[in-house]
């Protein structure tokens, strides 16, 4: 039976990760392990990045941010173990640099990662060893070795744990004045979702960055915010990408999915099977009619990005830059 369970679980997770992966184009760079310290964490940047103000990157808050001298931090080469590039910029972040805390929530989030593919490319690699099917072996191995293979092995050595923690307030602290970090804030929060209870307090925060940032998203209409949108109005209950906040509205949903579909944008594989039609019943396609009336009286504006290609889960650091 135990056997049995572990086959099973290694089956789920597979199918969650190679939908992540095909939904994202662009690899995050290659990560070592997490070393497991105790450091203090940014006093500085906690009191400021999780007051709740700031949230929704008011024009007030970016004139005000204007007005500040605050010095800008160095460009610092991906190459550069993440210890070193949190040991330099964490002062420019604890000075107010929205820059400074988007490169280490970056950095911080990958390391993150990198030690989560670790562990579950151990738990495939144990369920290929007592699978009969051939064919999920050859997959799983071949997941598990794609997983475990970091060409950079020492990039996160010297990251703690408290550092990882620390990653959400450095996320909320860049999502003030830099879009593409307030959108991912709100579809991959630097969060432990199997840590909830004792994150409680910055789950909350969450559930407000997000909800200010889908609310904005429908009424700025930016091509760039239609993937995420589509994830949030995703039925419940379909194949996606983790997205800890859902809005149960399909009617919602299939109109910005017609309107992505015009755009002519990269839509996620699990989006169209989402978007079947069989899949919703007459007052449902009725309701997305009148809903789709409304969100097409104003023009969706395209950025000077190329949507099409374009990852809700962008690994590019060049996000960091205002």
């Amino acid at each position: 039976m135990k056997r049995a369970a572990l086959a099973s679980l290694a089956i789920s997770a597979s199918v969650i990760l190679i939908m992540i992966f095909l939904y994202d184009k662009k690899d995050h760079p290659p990560l070592g392990s997490v070393t497991a310290s105790s450091e203090q964490k940014p006093e500085a940047v906690h009191k400021e990045a999780l007051i709740e103000r700031g949230a929704n990157g008011s024009s007030k808050e970016r004139e005000i941010k204007k007005s500040q001298s605050i010095e800008h931090p160095p460009r610092l080469p991906a190459s550069l173990p993440a210890s070193q590039i949190l040991a330099l910029l964490k002062p420019y972040a604890q000075k107010g640099s929205n820059e400074a805390a988007c490169r280490i929530a970056m950095e911080l989030q990958h390391c993150a990662q990198s030690a989560m593919n670790i562990n579950v490319a151990s738990i495939l690699a144990q369920s290929a060893a007592i699978s009969h099917n051939k064919q999920d072996i050859e997959n799983q191995v071949a997941l598990a070795a794609r997983l475990s293979n970091n060409k950079d092995p020492g990039k996160c050595q010297g990251i703690t744990d408290d550092d990882l923690k620390s990653a959400f307030a450095y996320q909320v602290l860049a999502s003030r004045s830099i879009p593409a970090m307030r959108r991912r804030i709100a579809i991959n929060p630097a969060l432990d979702k199997g840590n909830f209870l004792n994150q409680l307090e910055e789950w909350k925060k969450y559930k407000v960055i997000a909800d200010s940032y889908f609310n904005d998203a429908l009424k700025s209409h930016k091509v760039e915010d239609l993937i995420p949108l589509l994830q949030v109005y995703q039925p419940i209950g379909s194949i996606s990408p983790s997205v800890p906040l859902r809005r149960n509205d399909p009617a919602t949903f299939l109109a910005l999915y017609r309107i992505a579909v015009g755009k002519n944008i990269r839509i996620p594989e699990f989006i169209h099977m989402a978007a079947n039609a069989d899949n919703f019943d007459g007052n449902v396609k009725a309701k997305s009619e009148s809903i789709l009336d409304t969100l097409t009286r104003q023009a969706w504006i395209e950025s000077s990005q190329d949507t099409r290609t374009e990852s809700p889960y962008p690994a590019d650091i060049t996000l960091c830059e205002i």
